[in-house]
């Protein structure tokens, strides 16, 4: 990718998330989390890597170290915050409001990133 182009791969991981985390809305067998288990996690290994290196090409060489260590600290952070705020959303709204809220903001943040997220690298 080059230019004003967004990085596809962290747009559909995602999306990929997004639909994953709708999908566990309908299911009903062990198979069908299974496989929403598969797609959650390729949504995720799509998105994970690109967002590391996006804050590593757009950090100069000497605050790298140190971008790179607030970024980790705050995606670290949200697993705990996440998950508690899951929690005090499947009590205050209940557990398929929770997943269907959820979806739609990871749906939006794919959405977000697809807008503002450009590449850093200028080929030309």
């Amino acid at each position: 990718m080059g230019g004003d182009q967004h990085d596809l791969s962290a747009v559909l991981g995602q999306l990929v998330n997004a639909a994953g985390t709708a999908l566990v809305l309908v299911t009903q067998s062990f198979a069908a989390w299974v496989m929403i288990a598969v797609l959650t996690g390729v949504g995720t290994a799509l998105v994970y890597p690109v967002l590391l290196s996006a804050v590593g090409d757009a950090s100069h060489p000497s605050w790298r170290g140190a971008a790179l260590g607030v970024y980790r600290m705050w995606r670290d952070g949200g697993y705990a915050v996440g998950g508690i705020l899951l929690g005090f959303g499947a009590d205050l709204l209940g557990i398929r409001s929770t997943f269907a809220l959820l979806s739609i903001v990871v749906f939006l943040s794919g959405i977000v990133v697809m807008i503002l997220m450009r590449e850093t690298l200028r080929i030309e």
